[in-house]
């Protein structure tokens, strides 16, 4: 679920539209087998397939958003997972 919000998210942005539209694939896919693994979970088939699609999803999905990390780290032209603005804003104190 992390990985579709997020993926929708980074879409909007031209930086990190790529592992957007990775995201949102994983993610997809993840949570149709998670959908899968429920709805046959009595019917005799082979689930522990289908629930490997679903946790292999997580796996994959932090494997590209960690490349795209280091990508933007180490080029910070090339694409990547931006910052975003909350994260990046500074905090003001005033005495």
């Amino acid at each position: 679920m992390l990985a579709l919000v997020l993926g929708i998210h980074w879409r909007k942005s031209p930086e990190t539209g790529l592992i957007g539209l990775v995201s949102i694939v994983v993610g997809a896919f993840g949570l149709a087998s998670v959908i899968a693994l429920f709805l046959t979970f009595d019917a005799n088939l082979p689930s522990g397939a289908i629930e490997r699609g679903s946790v292999y999803t997580i796996v994959i999905w932090q494997f590209a958003v960690a490349v795209a990390l280091l990508r933007s780290r180490a080029n910070p032209g090339a694409p990547g997972v931006a910052a975003t603005s909350a994260s990046t804003s500074t905090w003001s104190t005033s005495n």
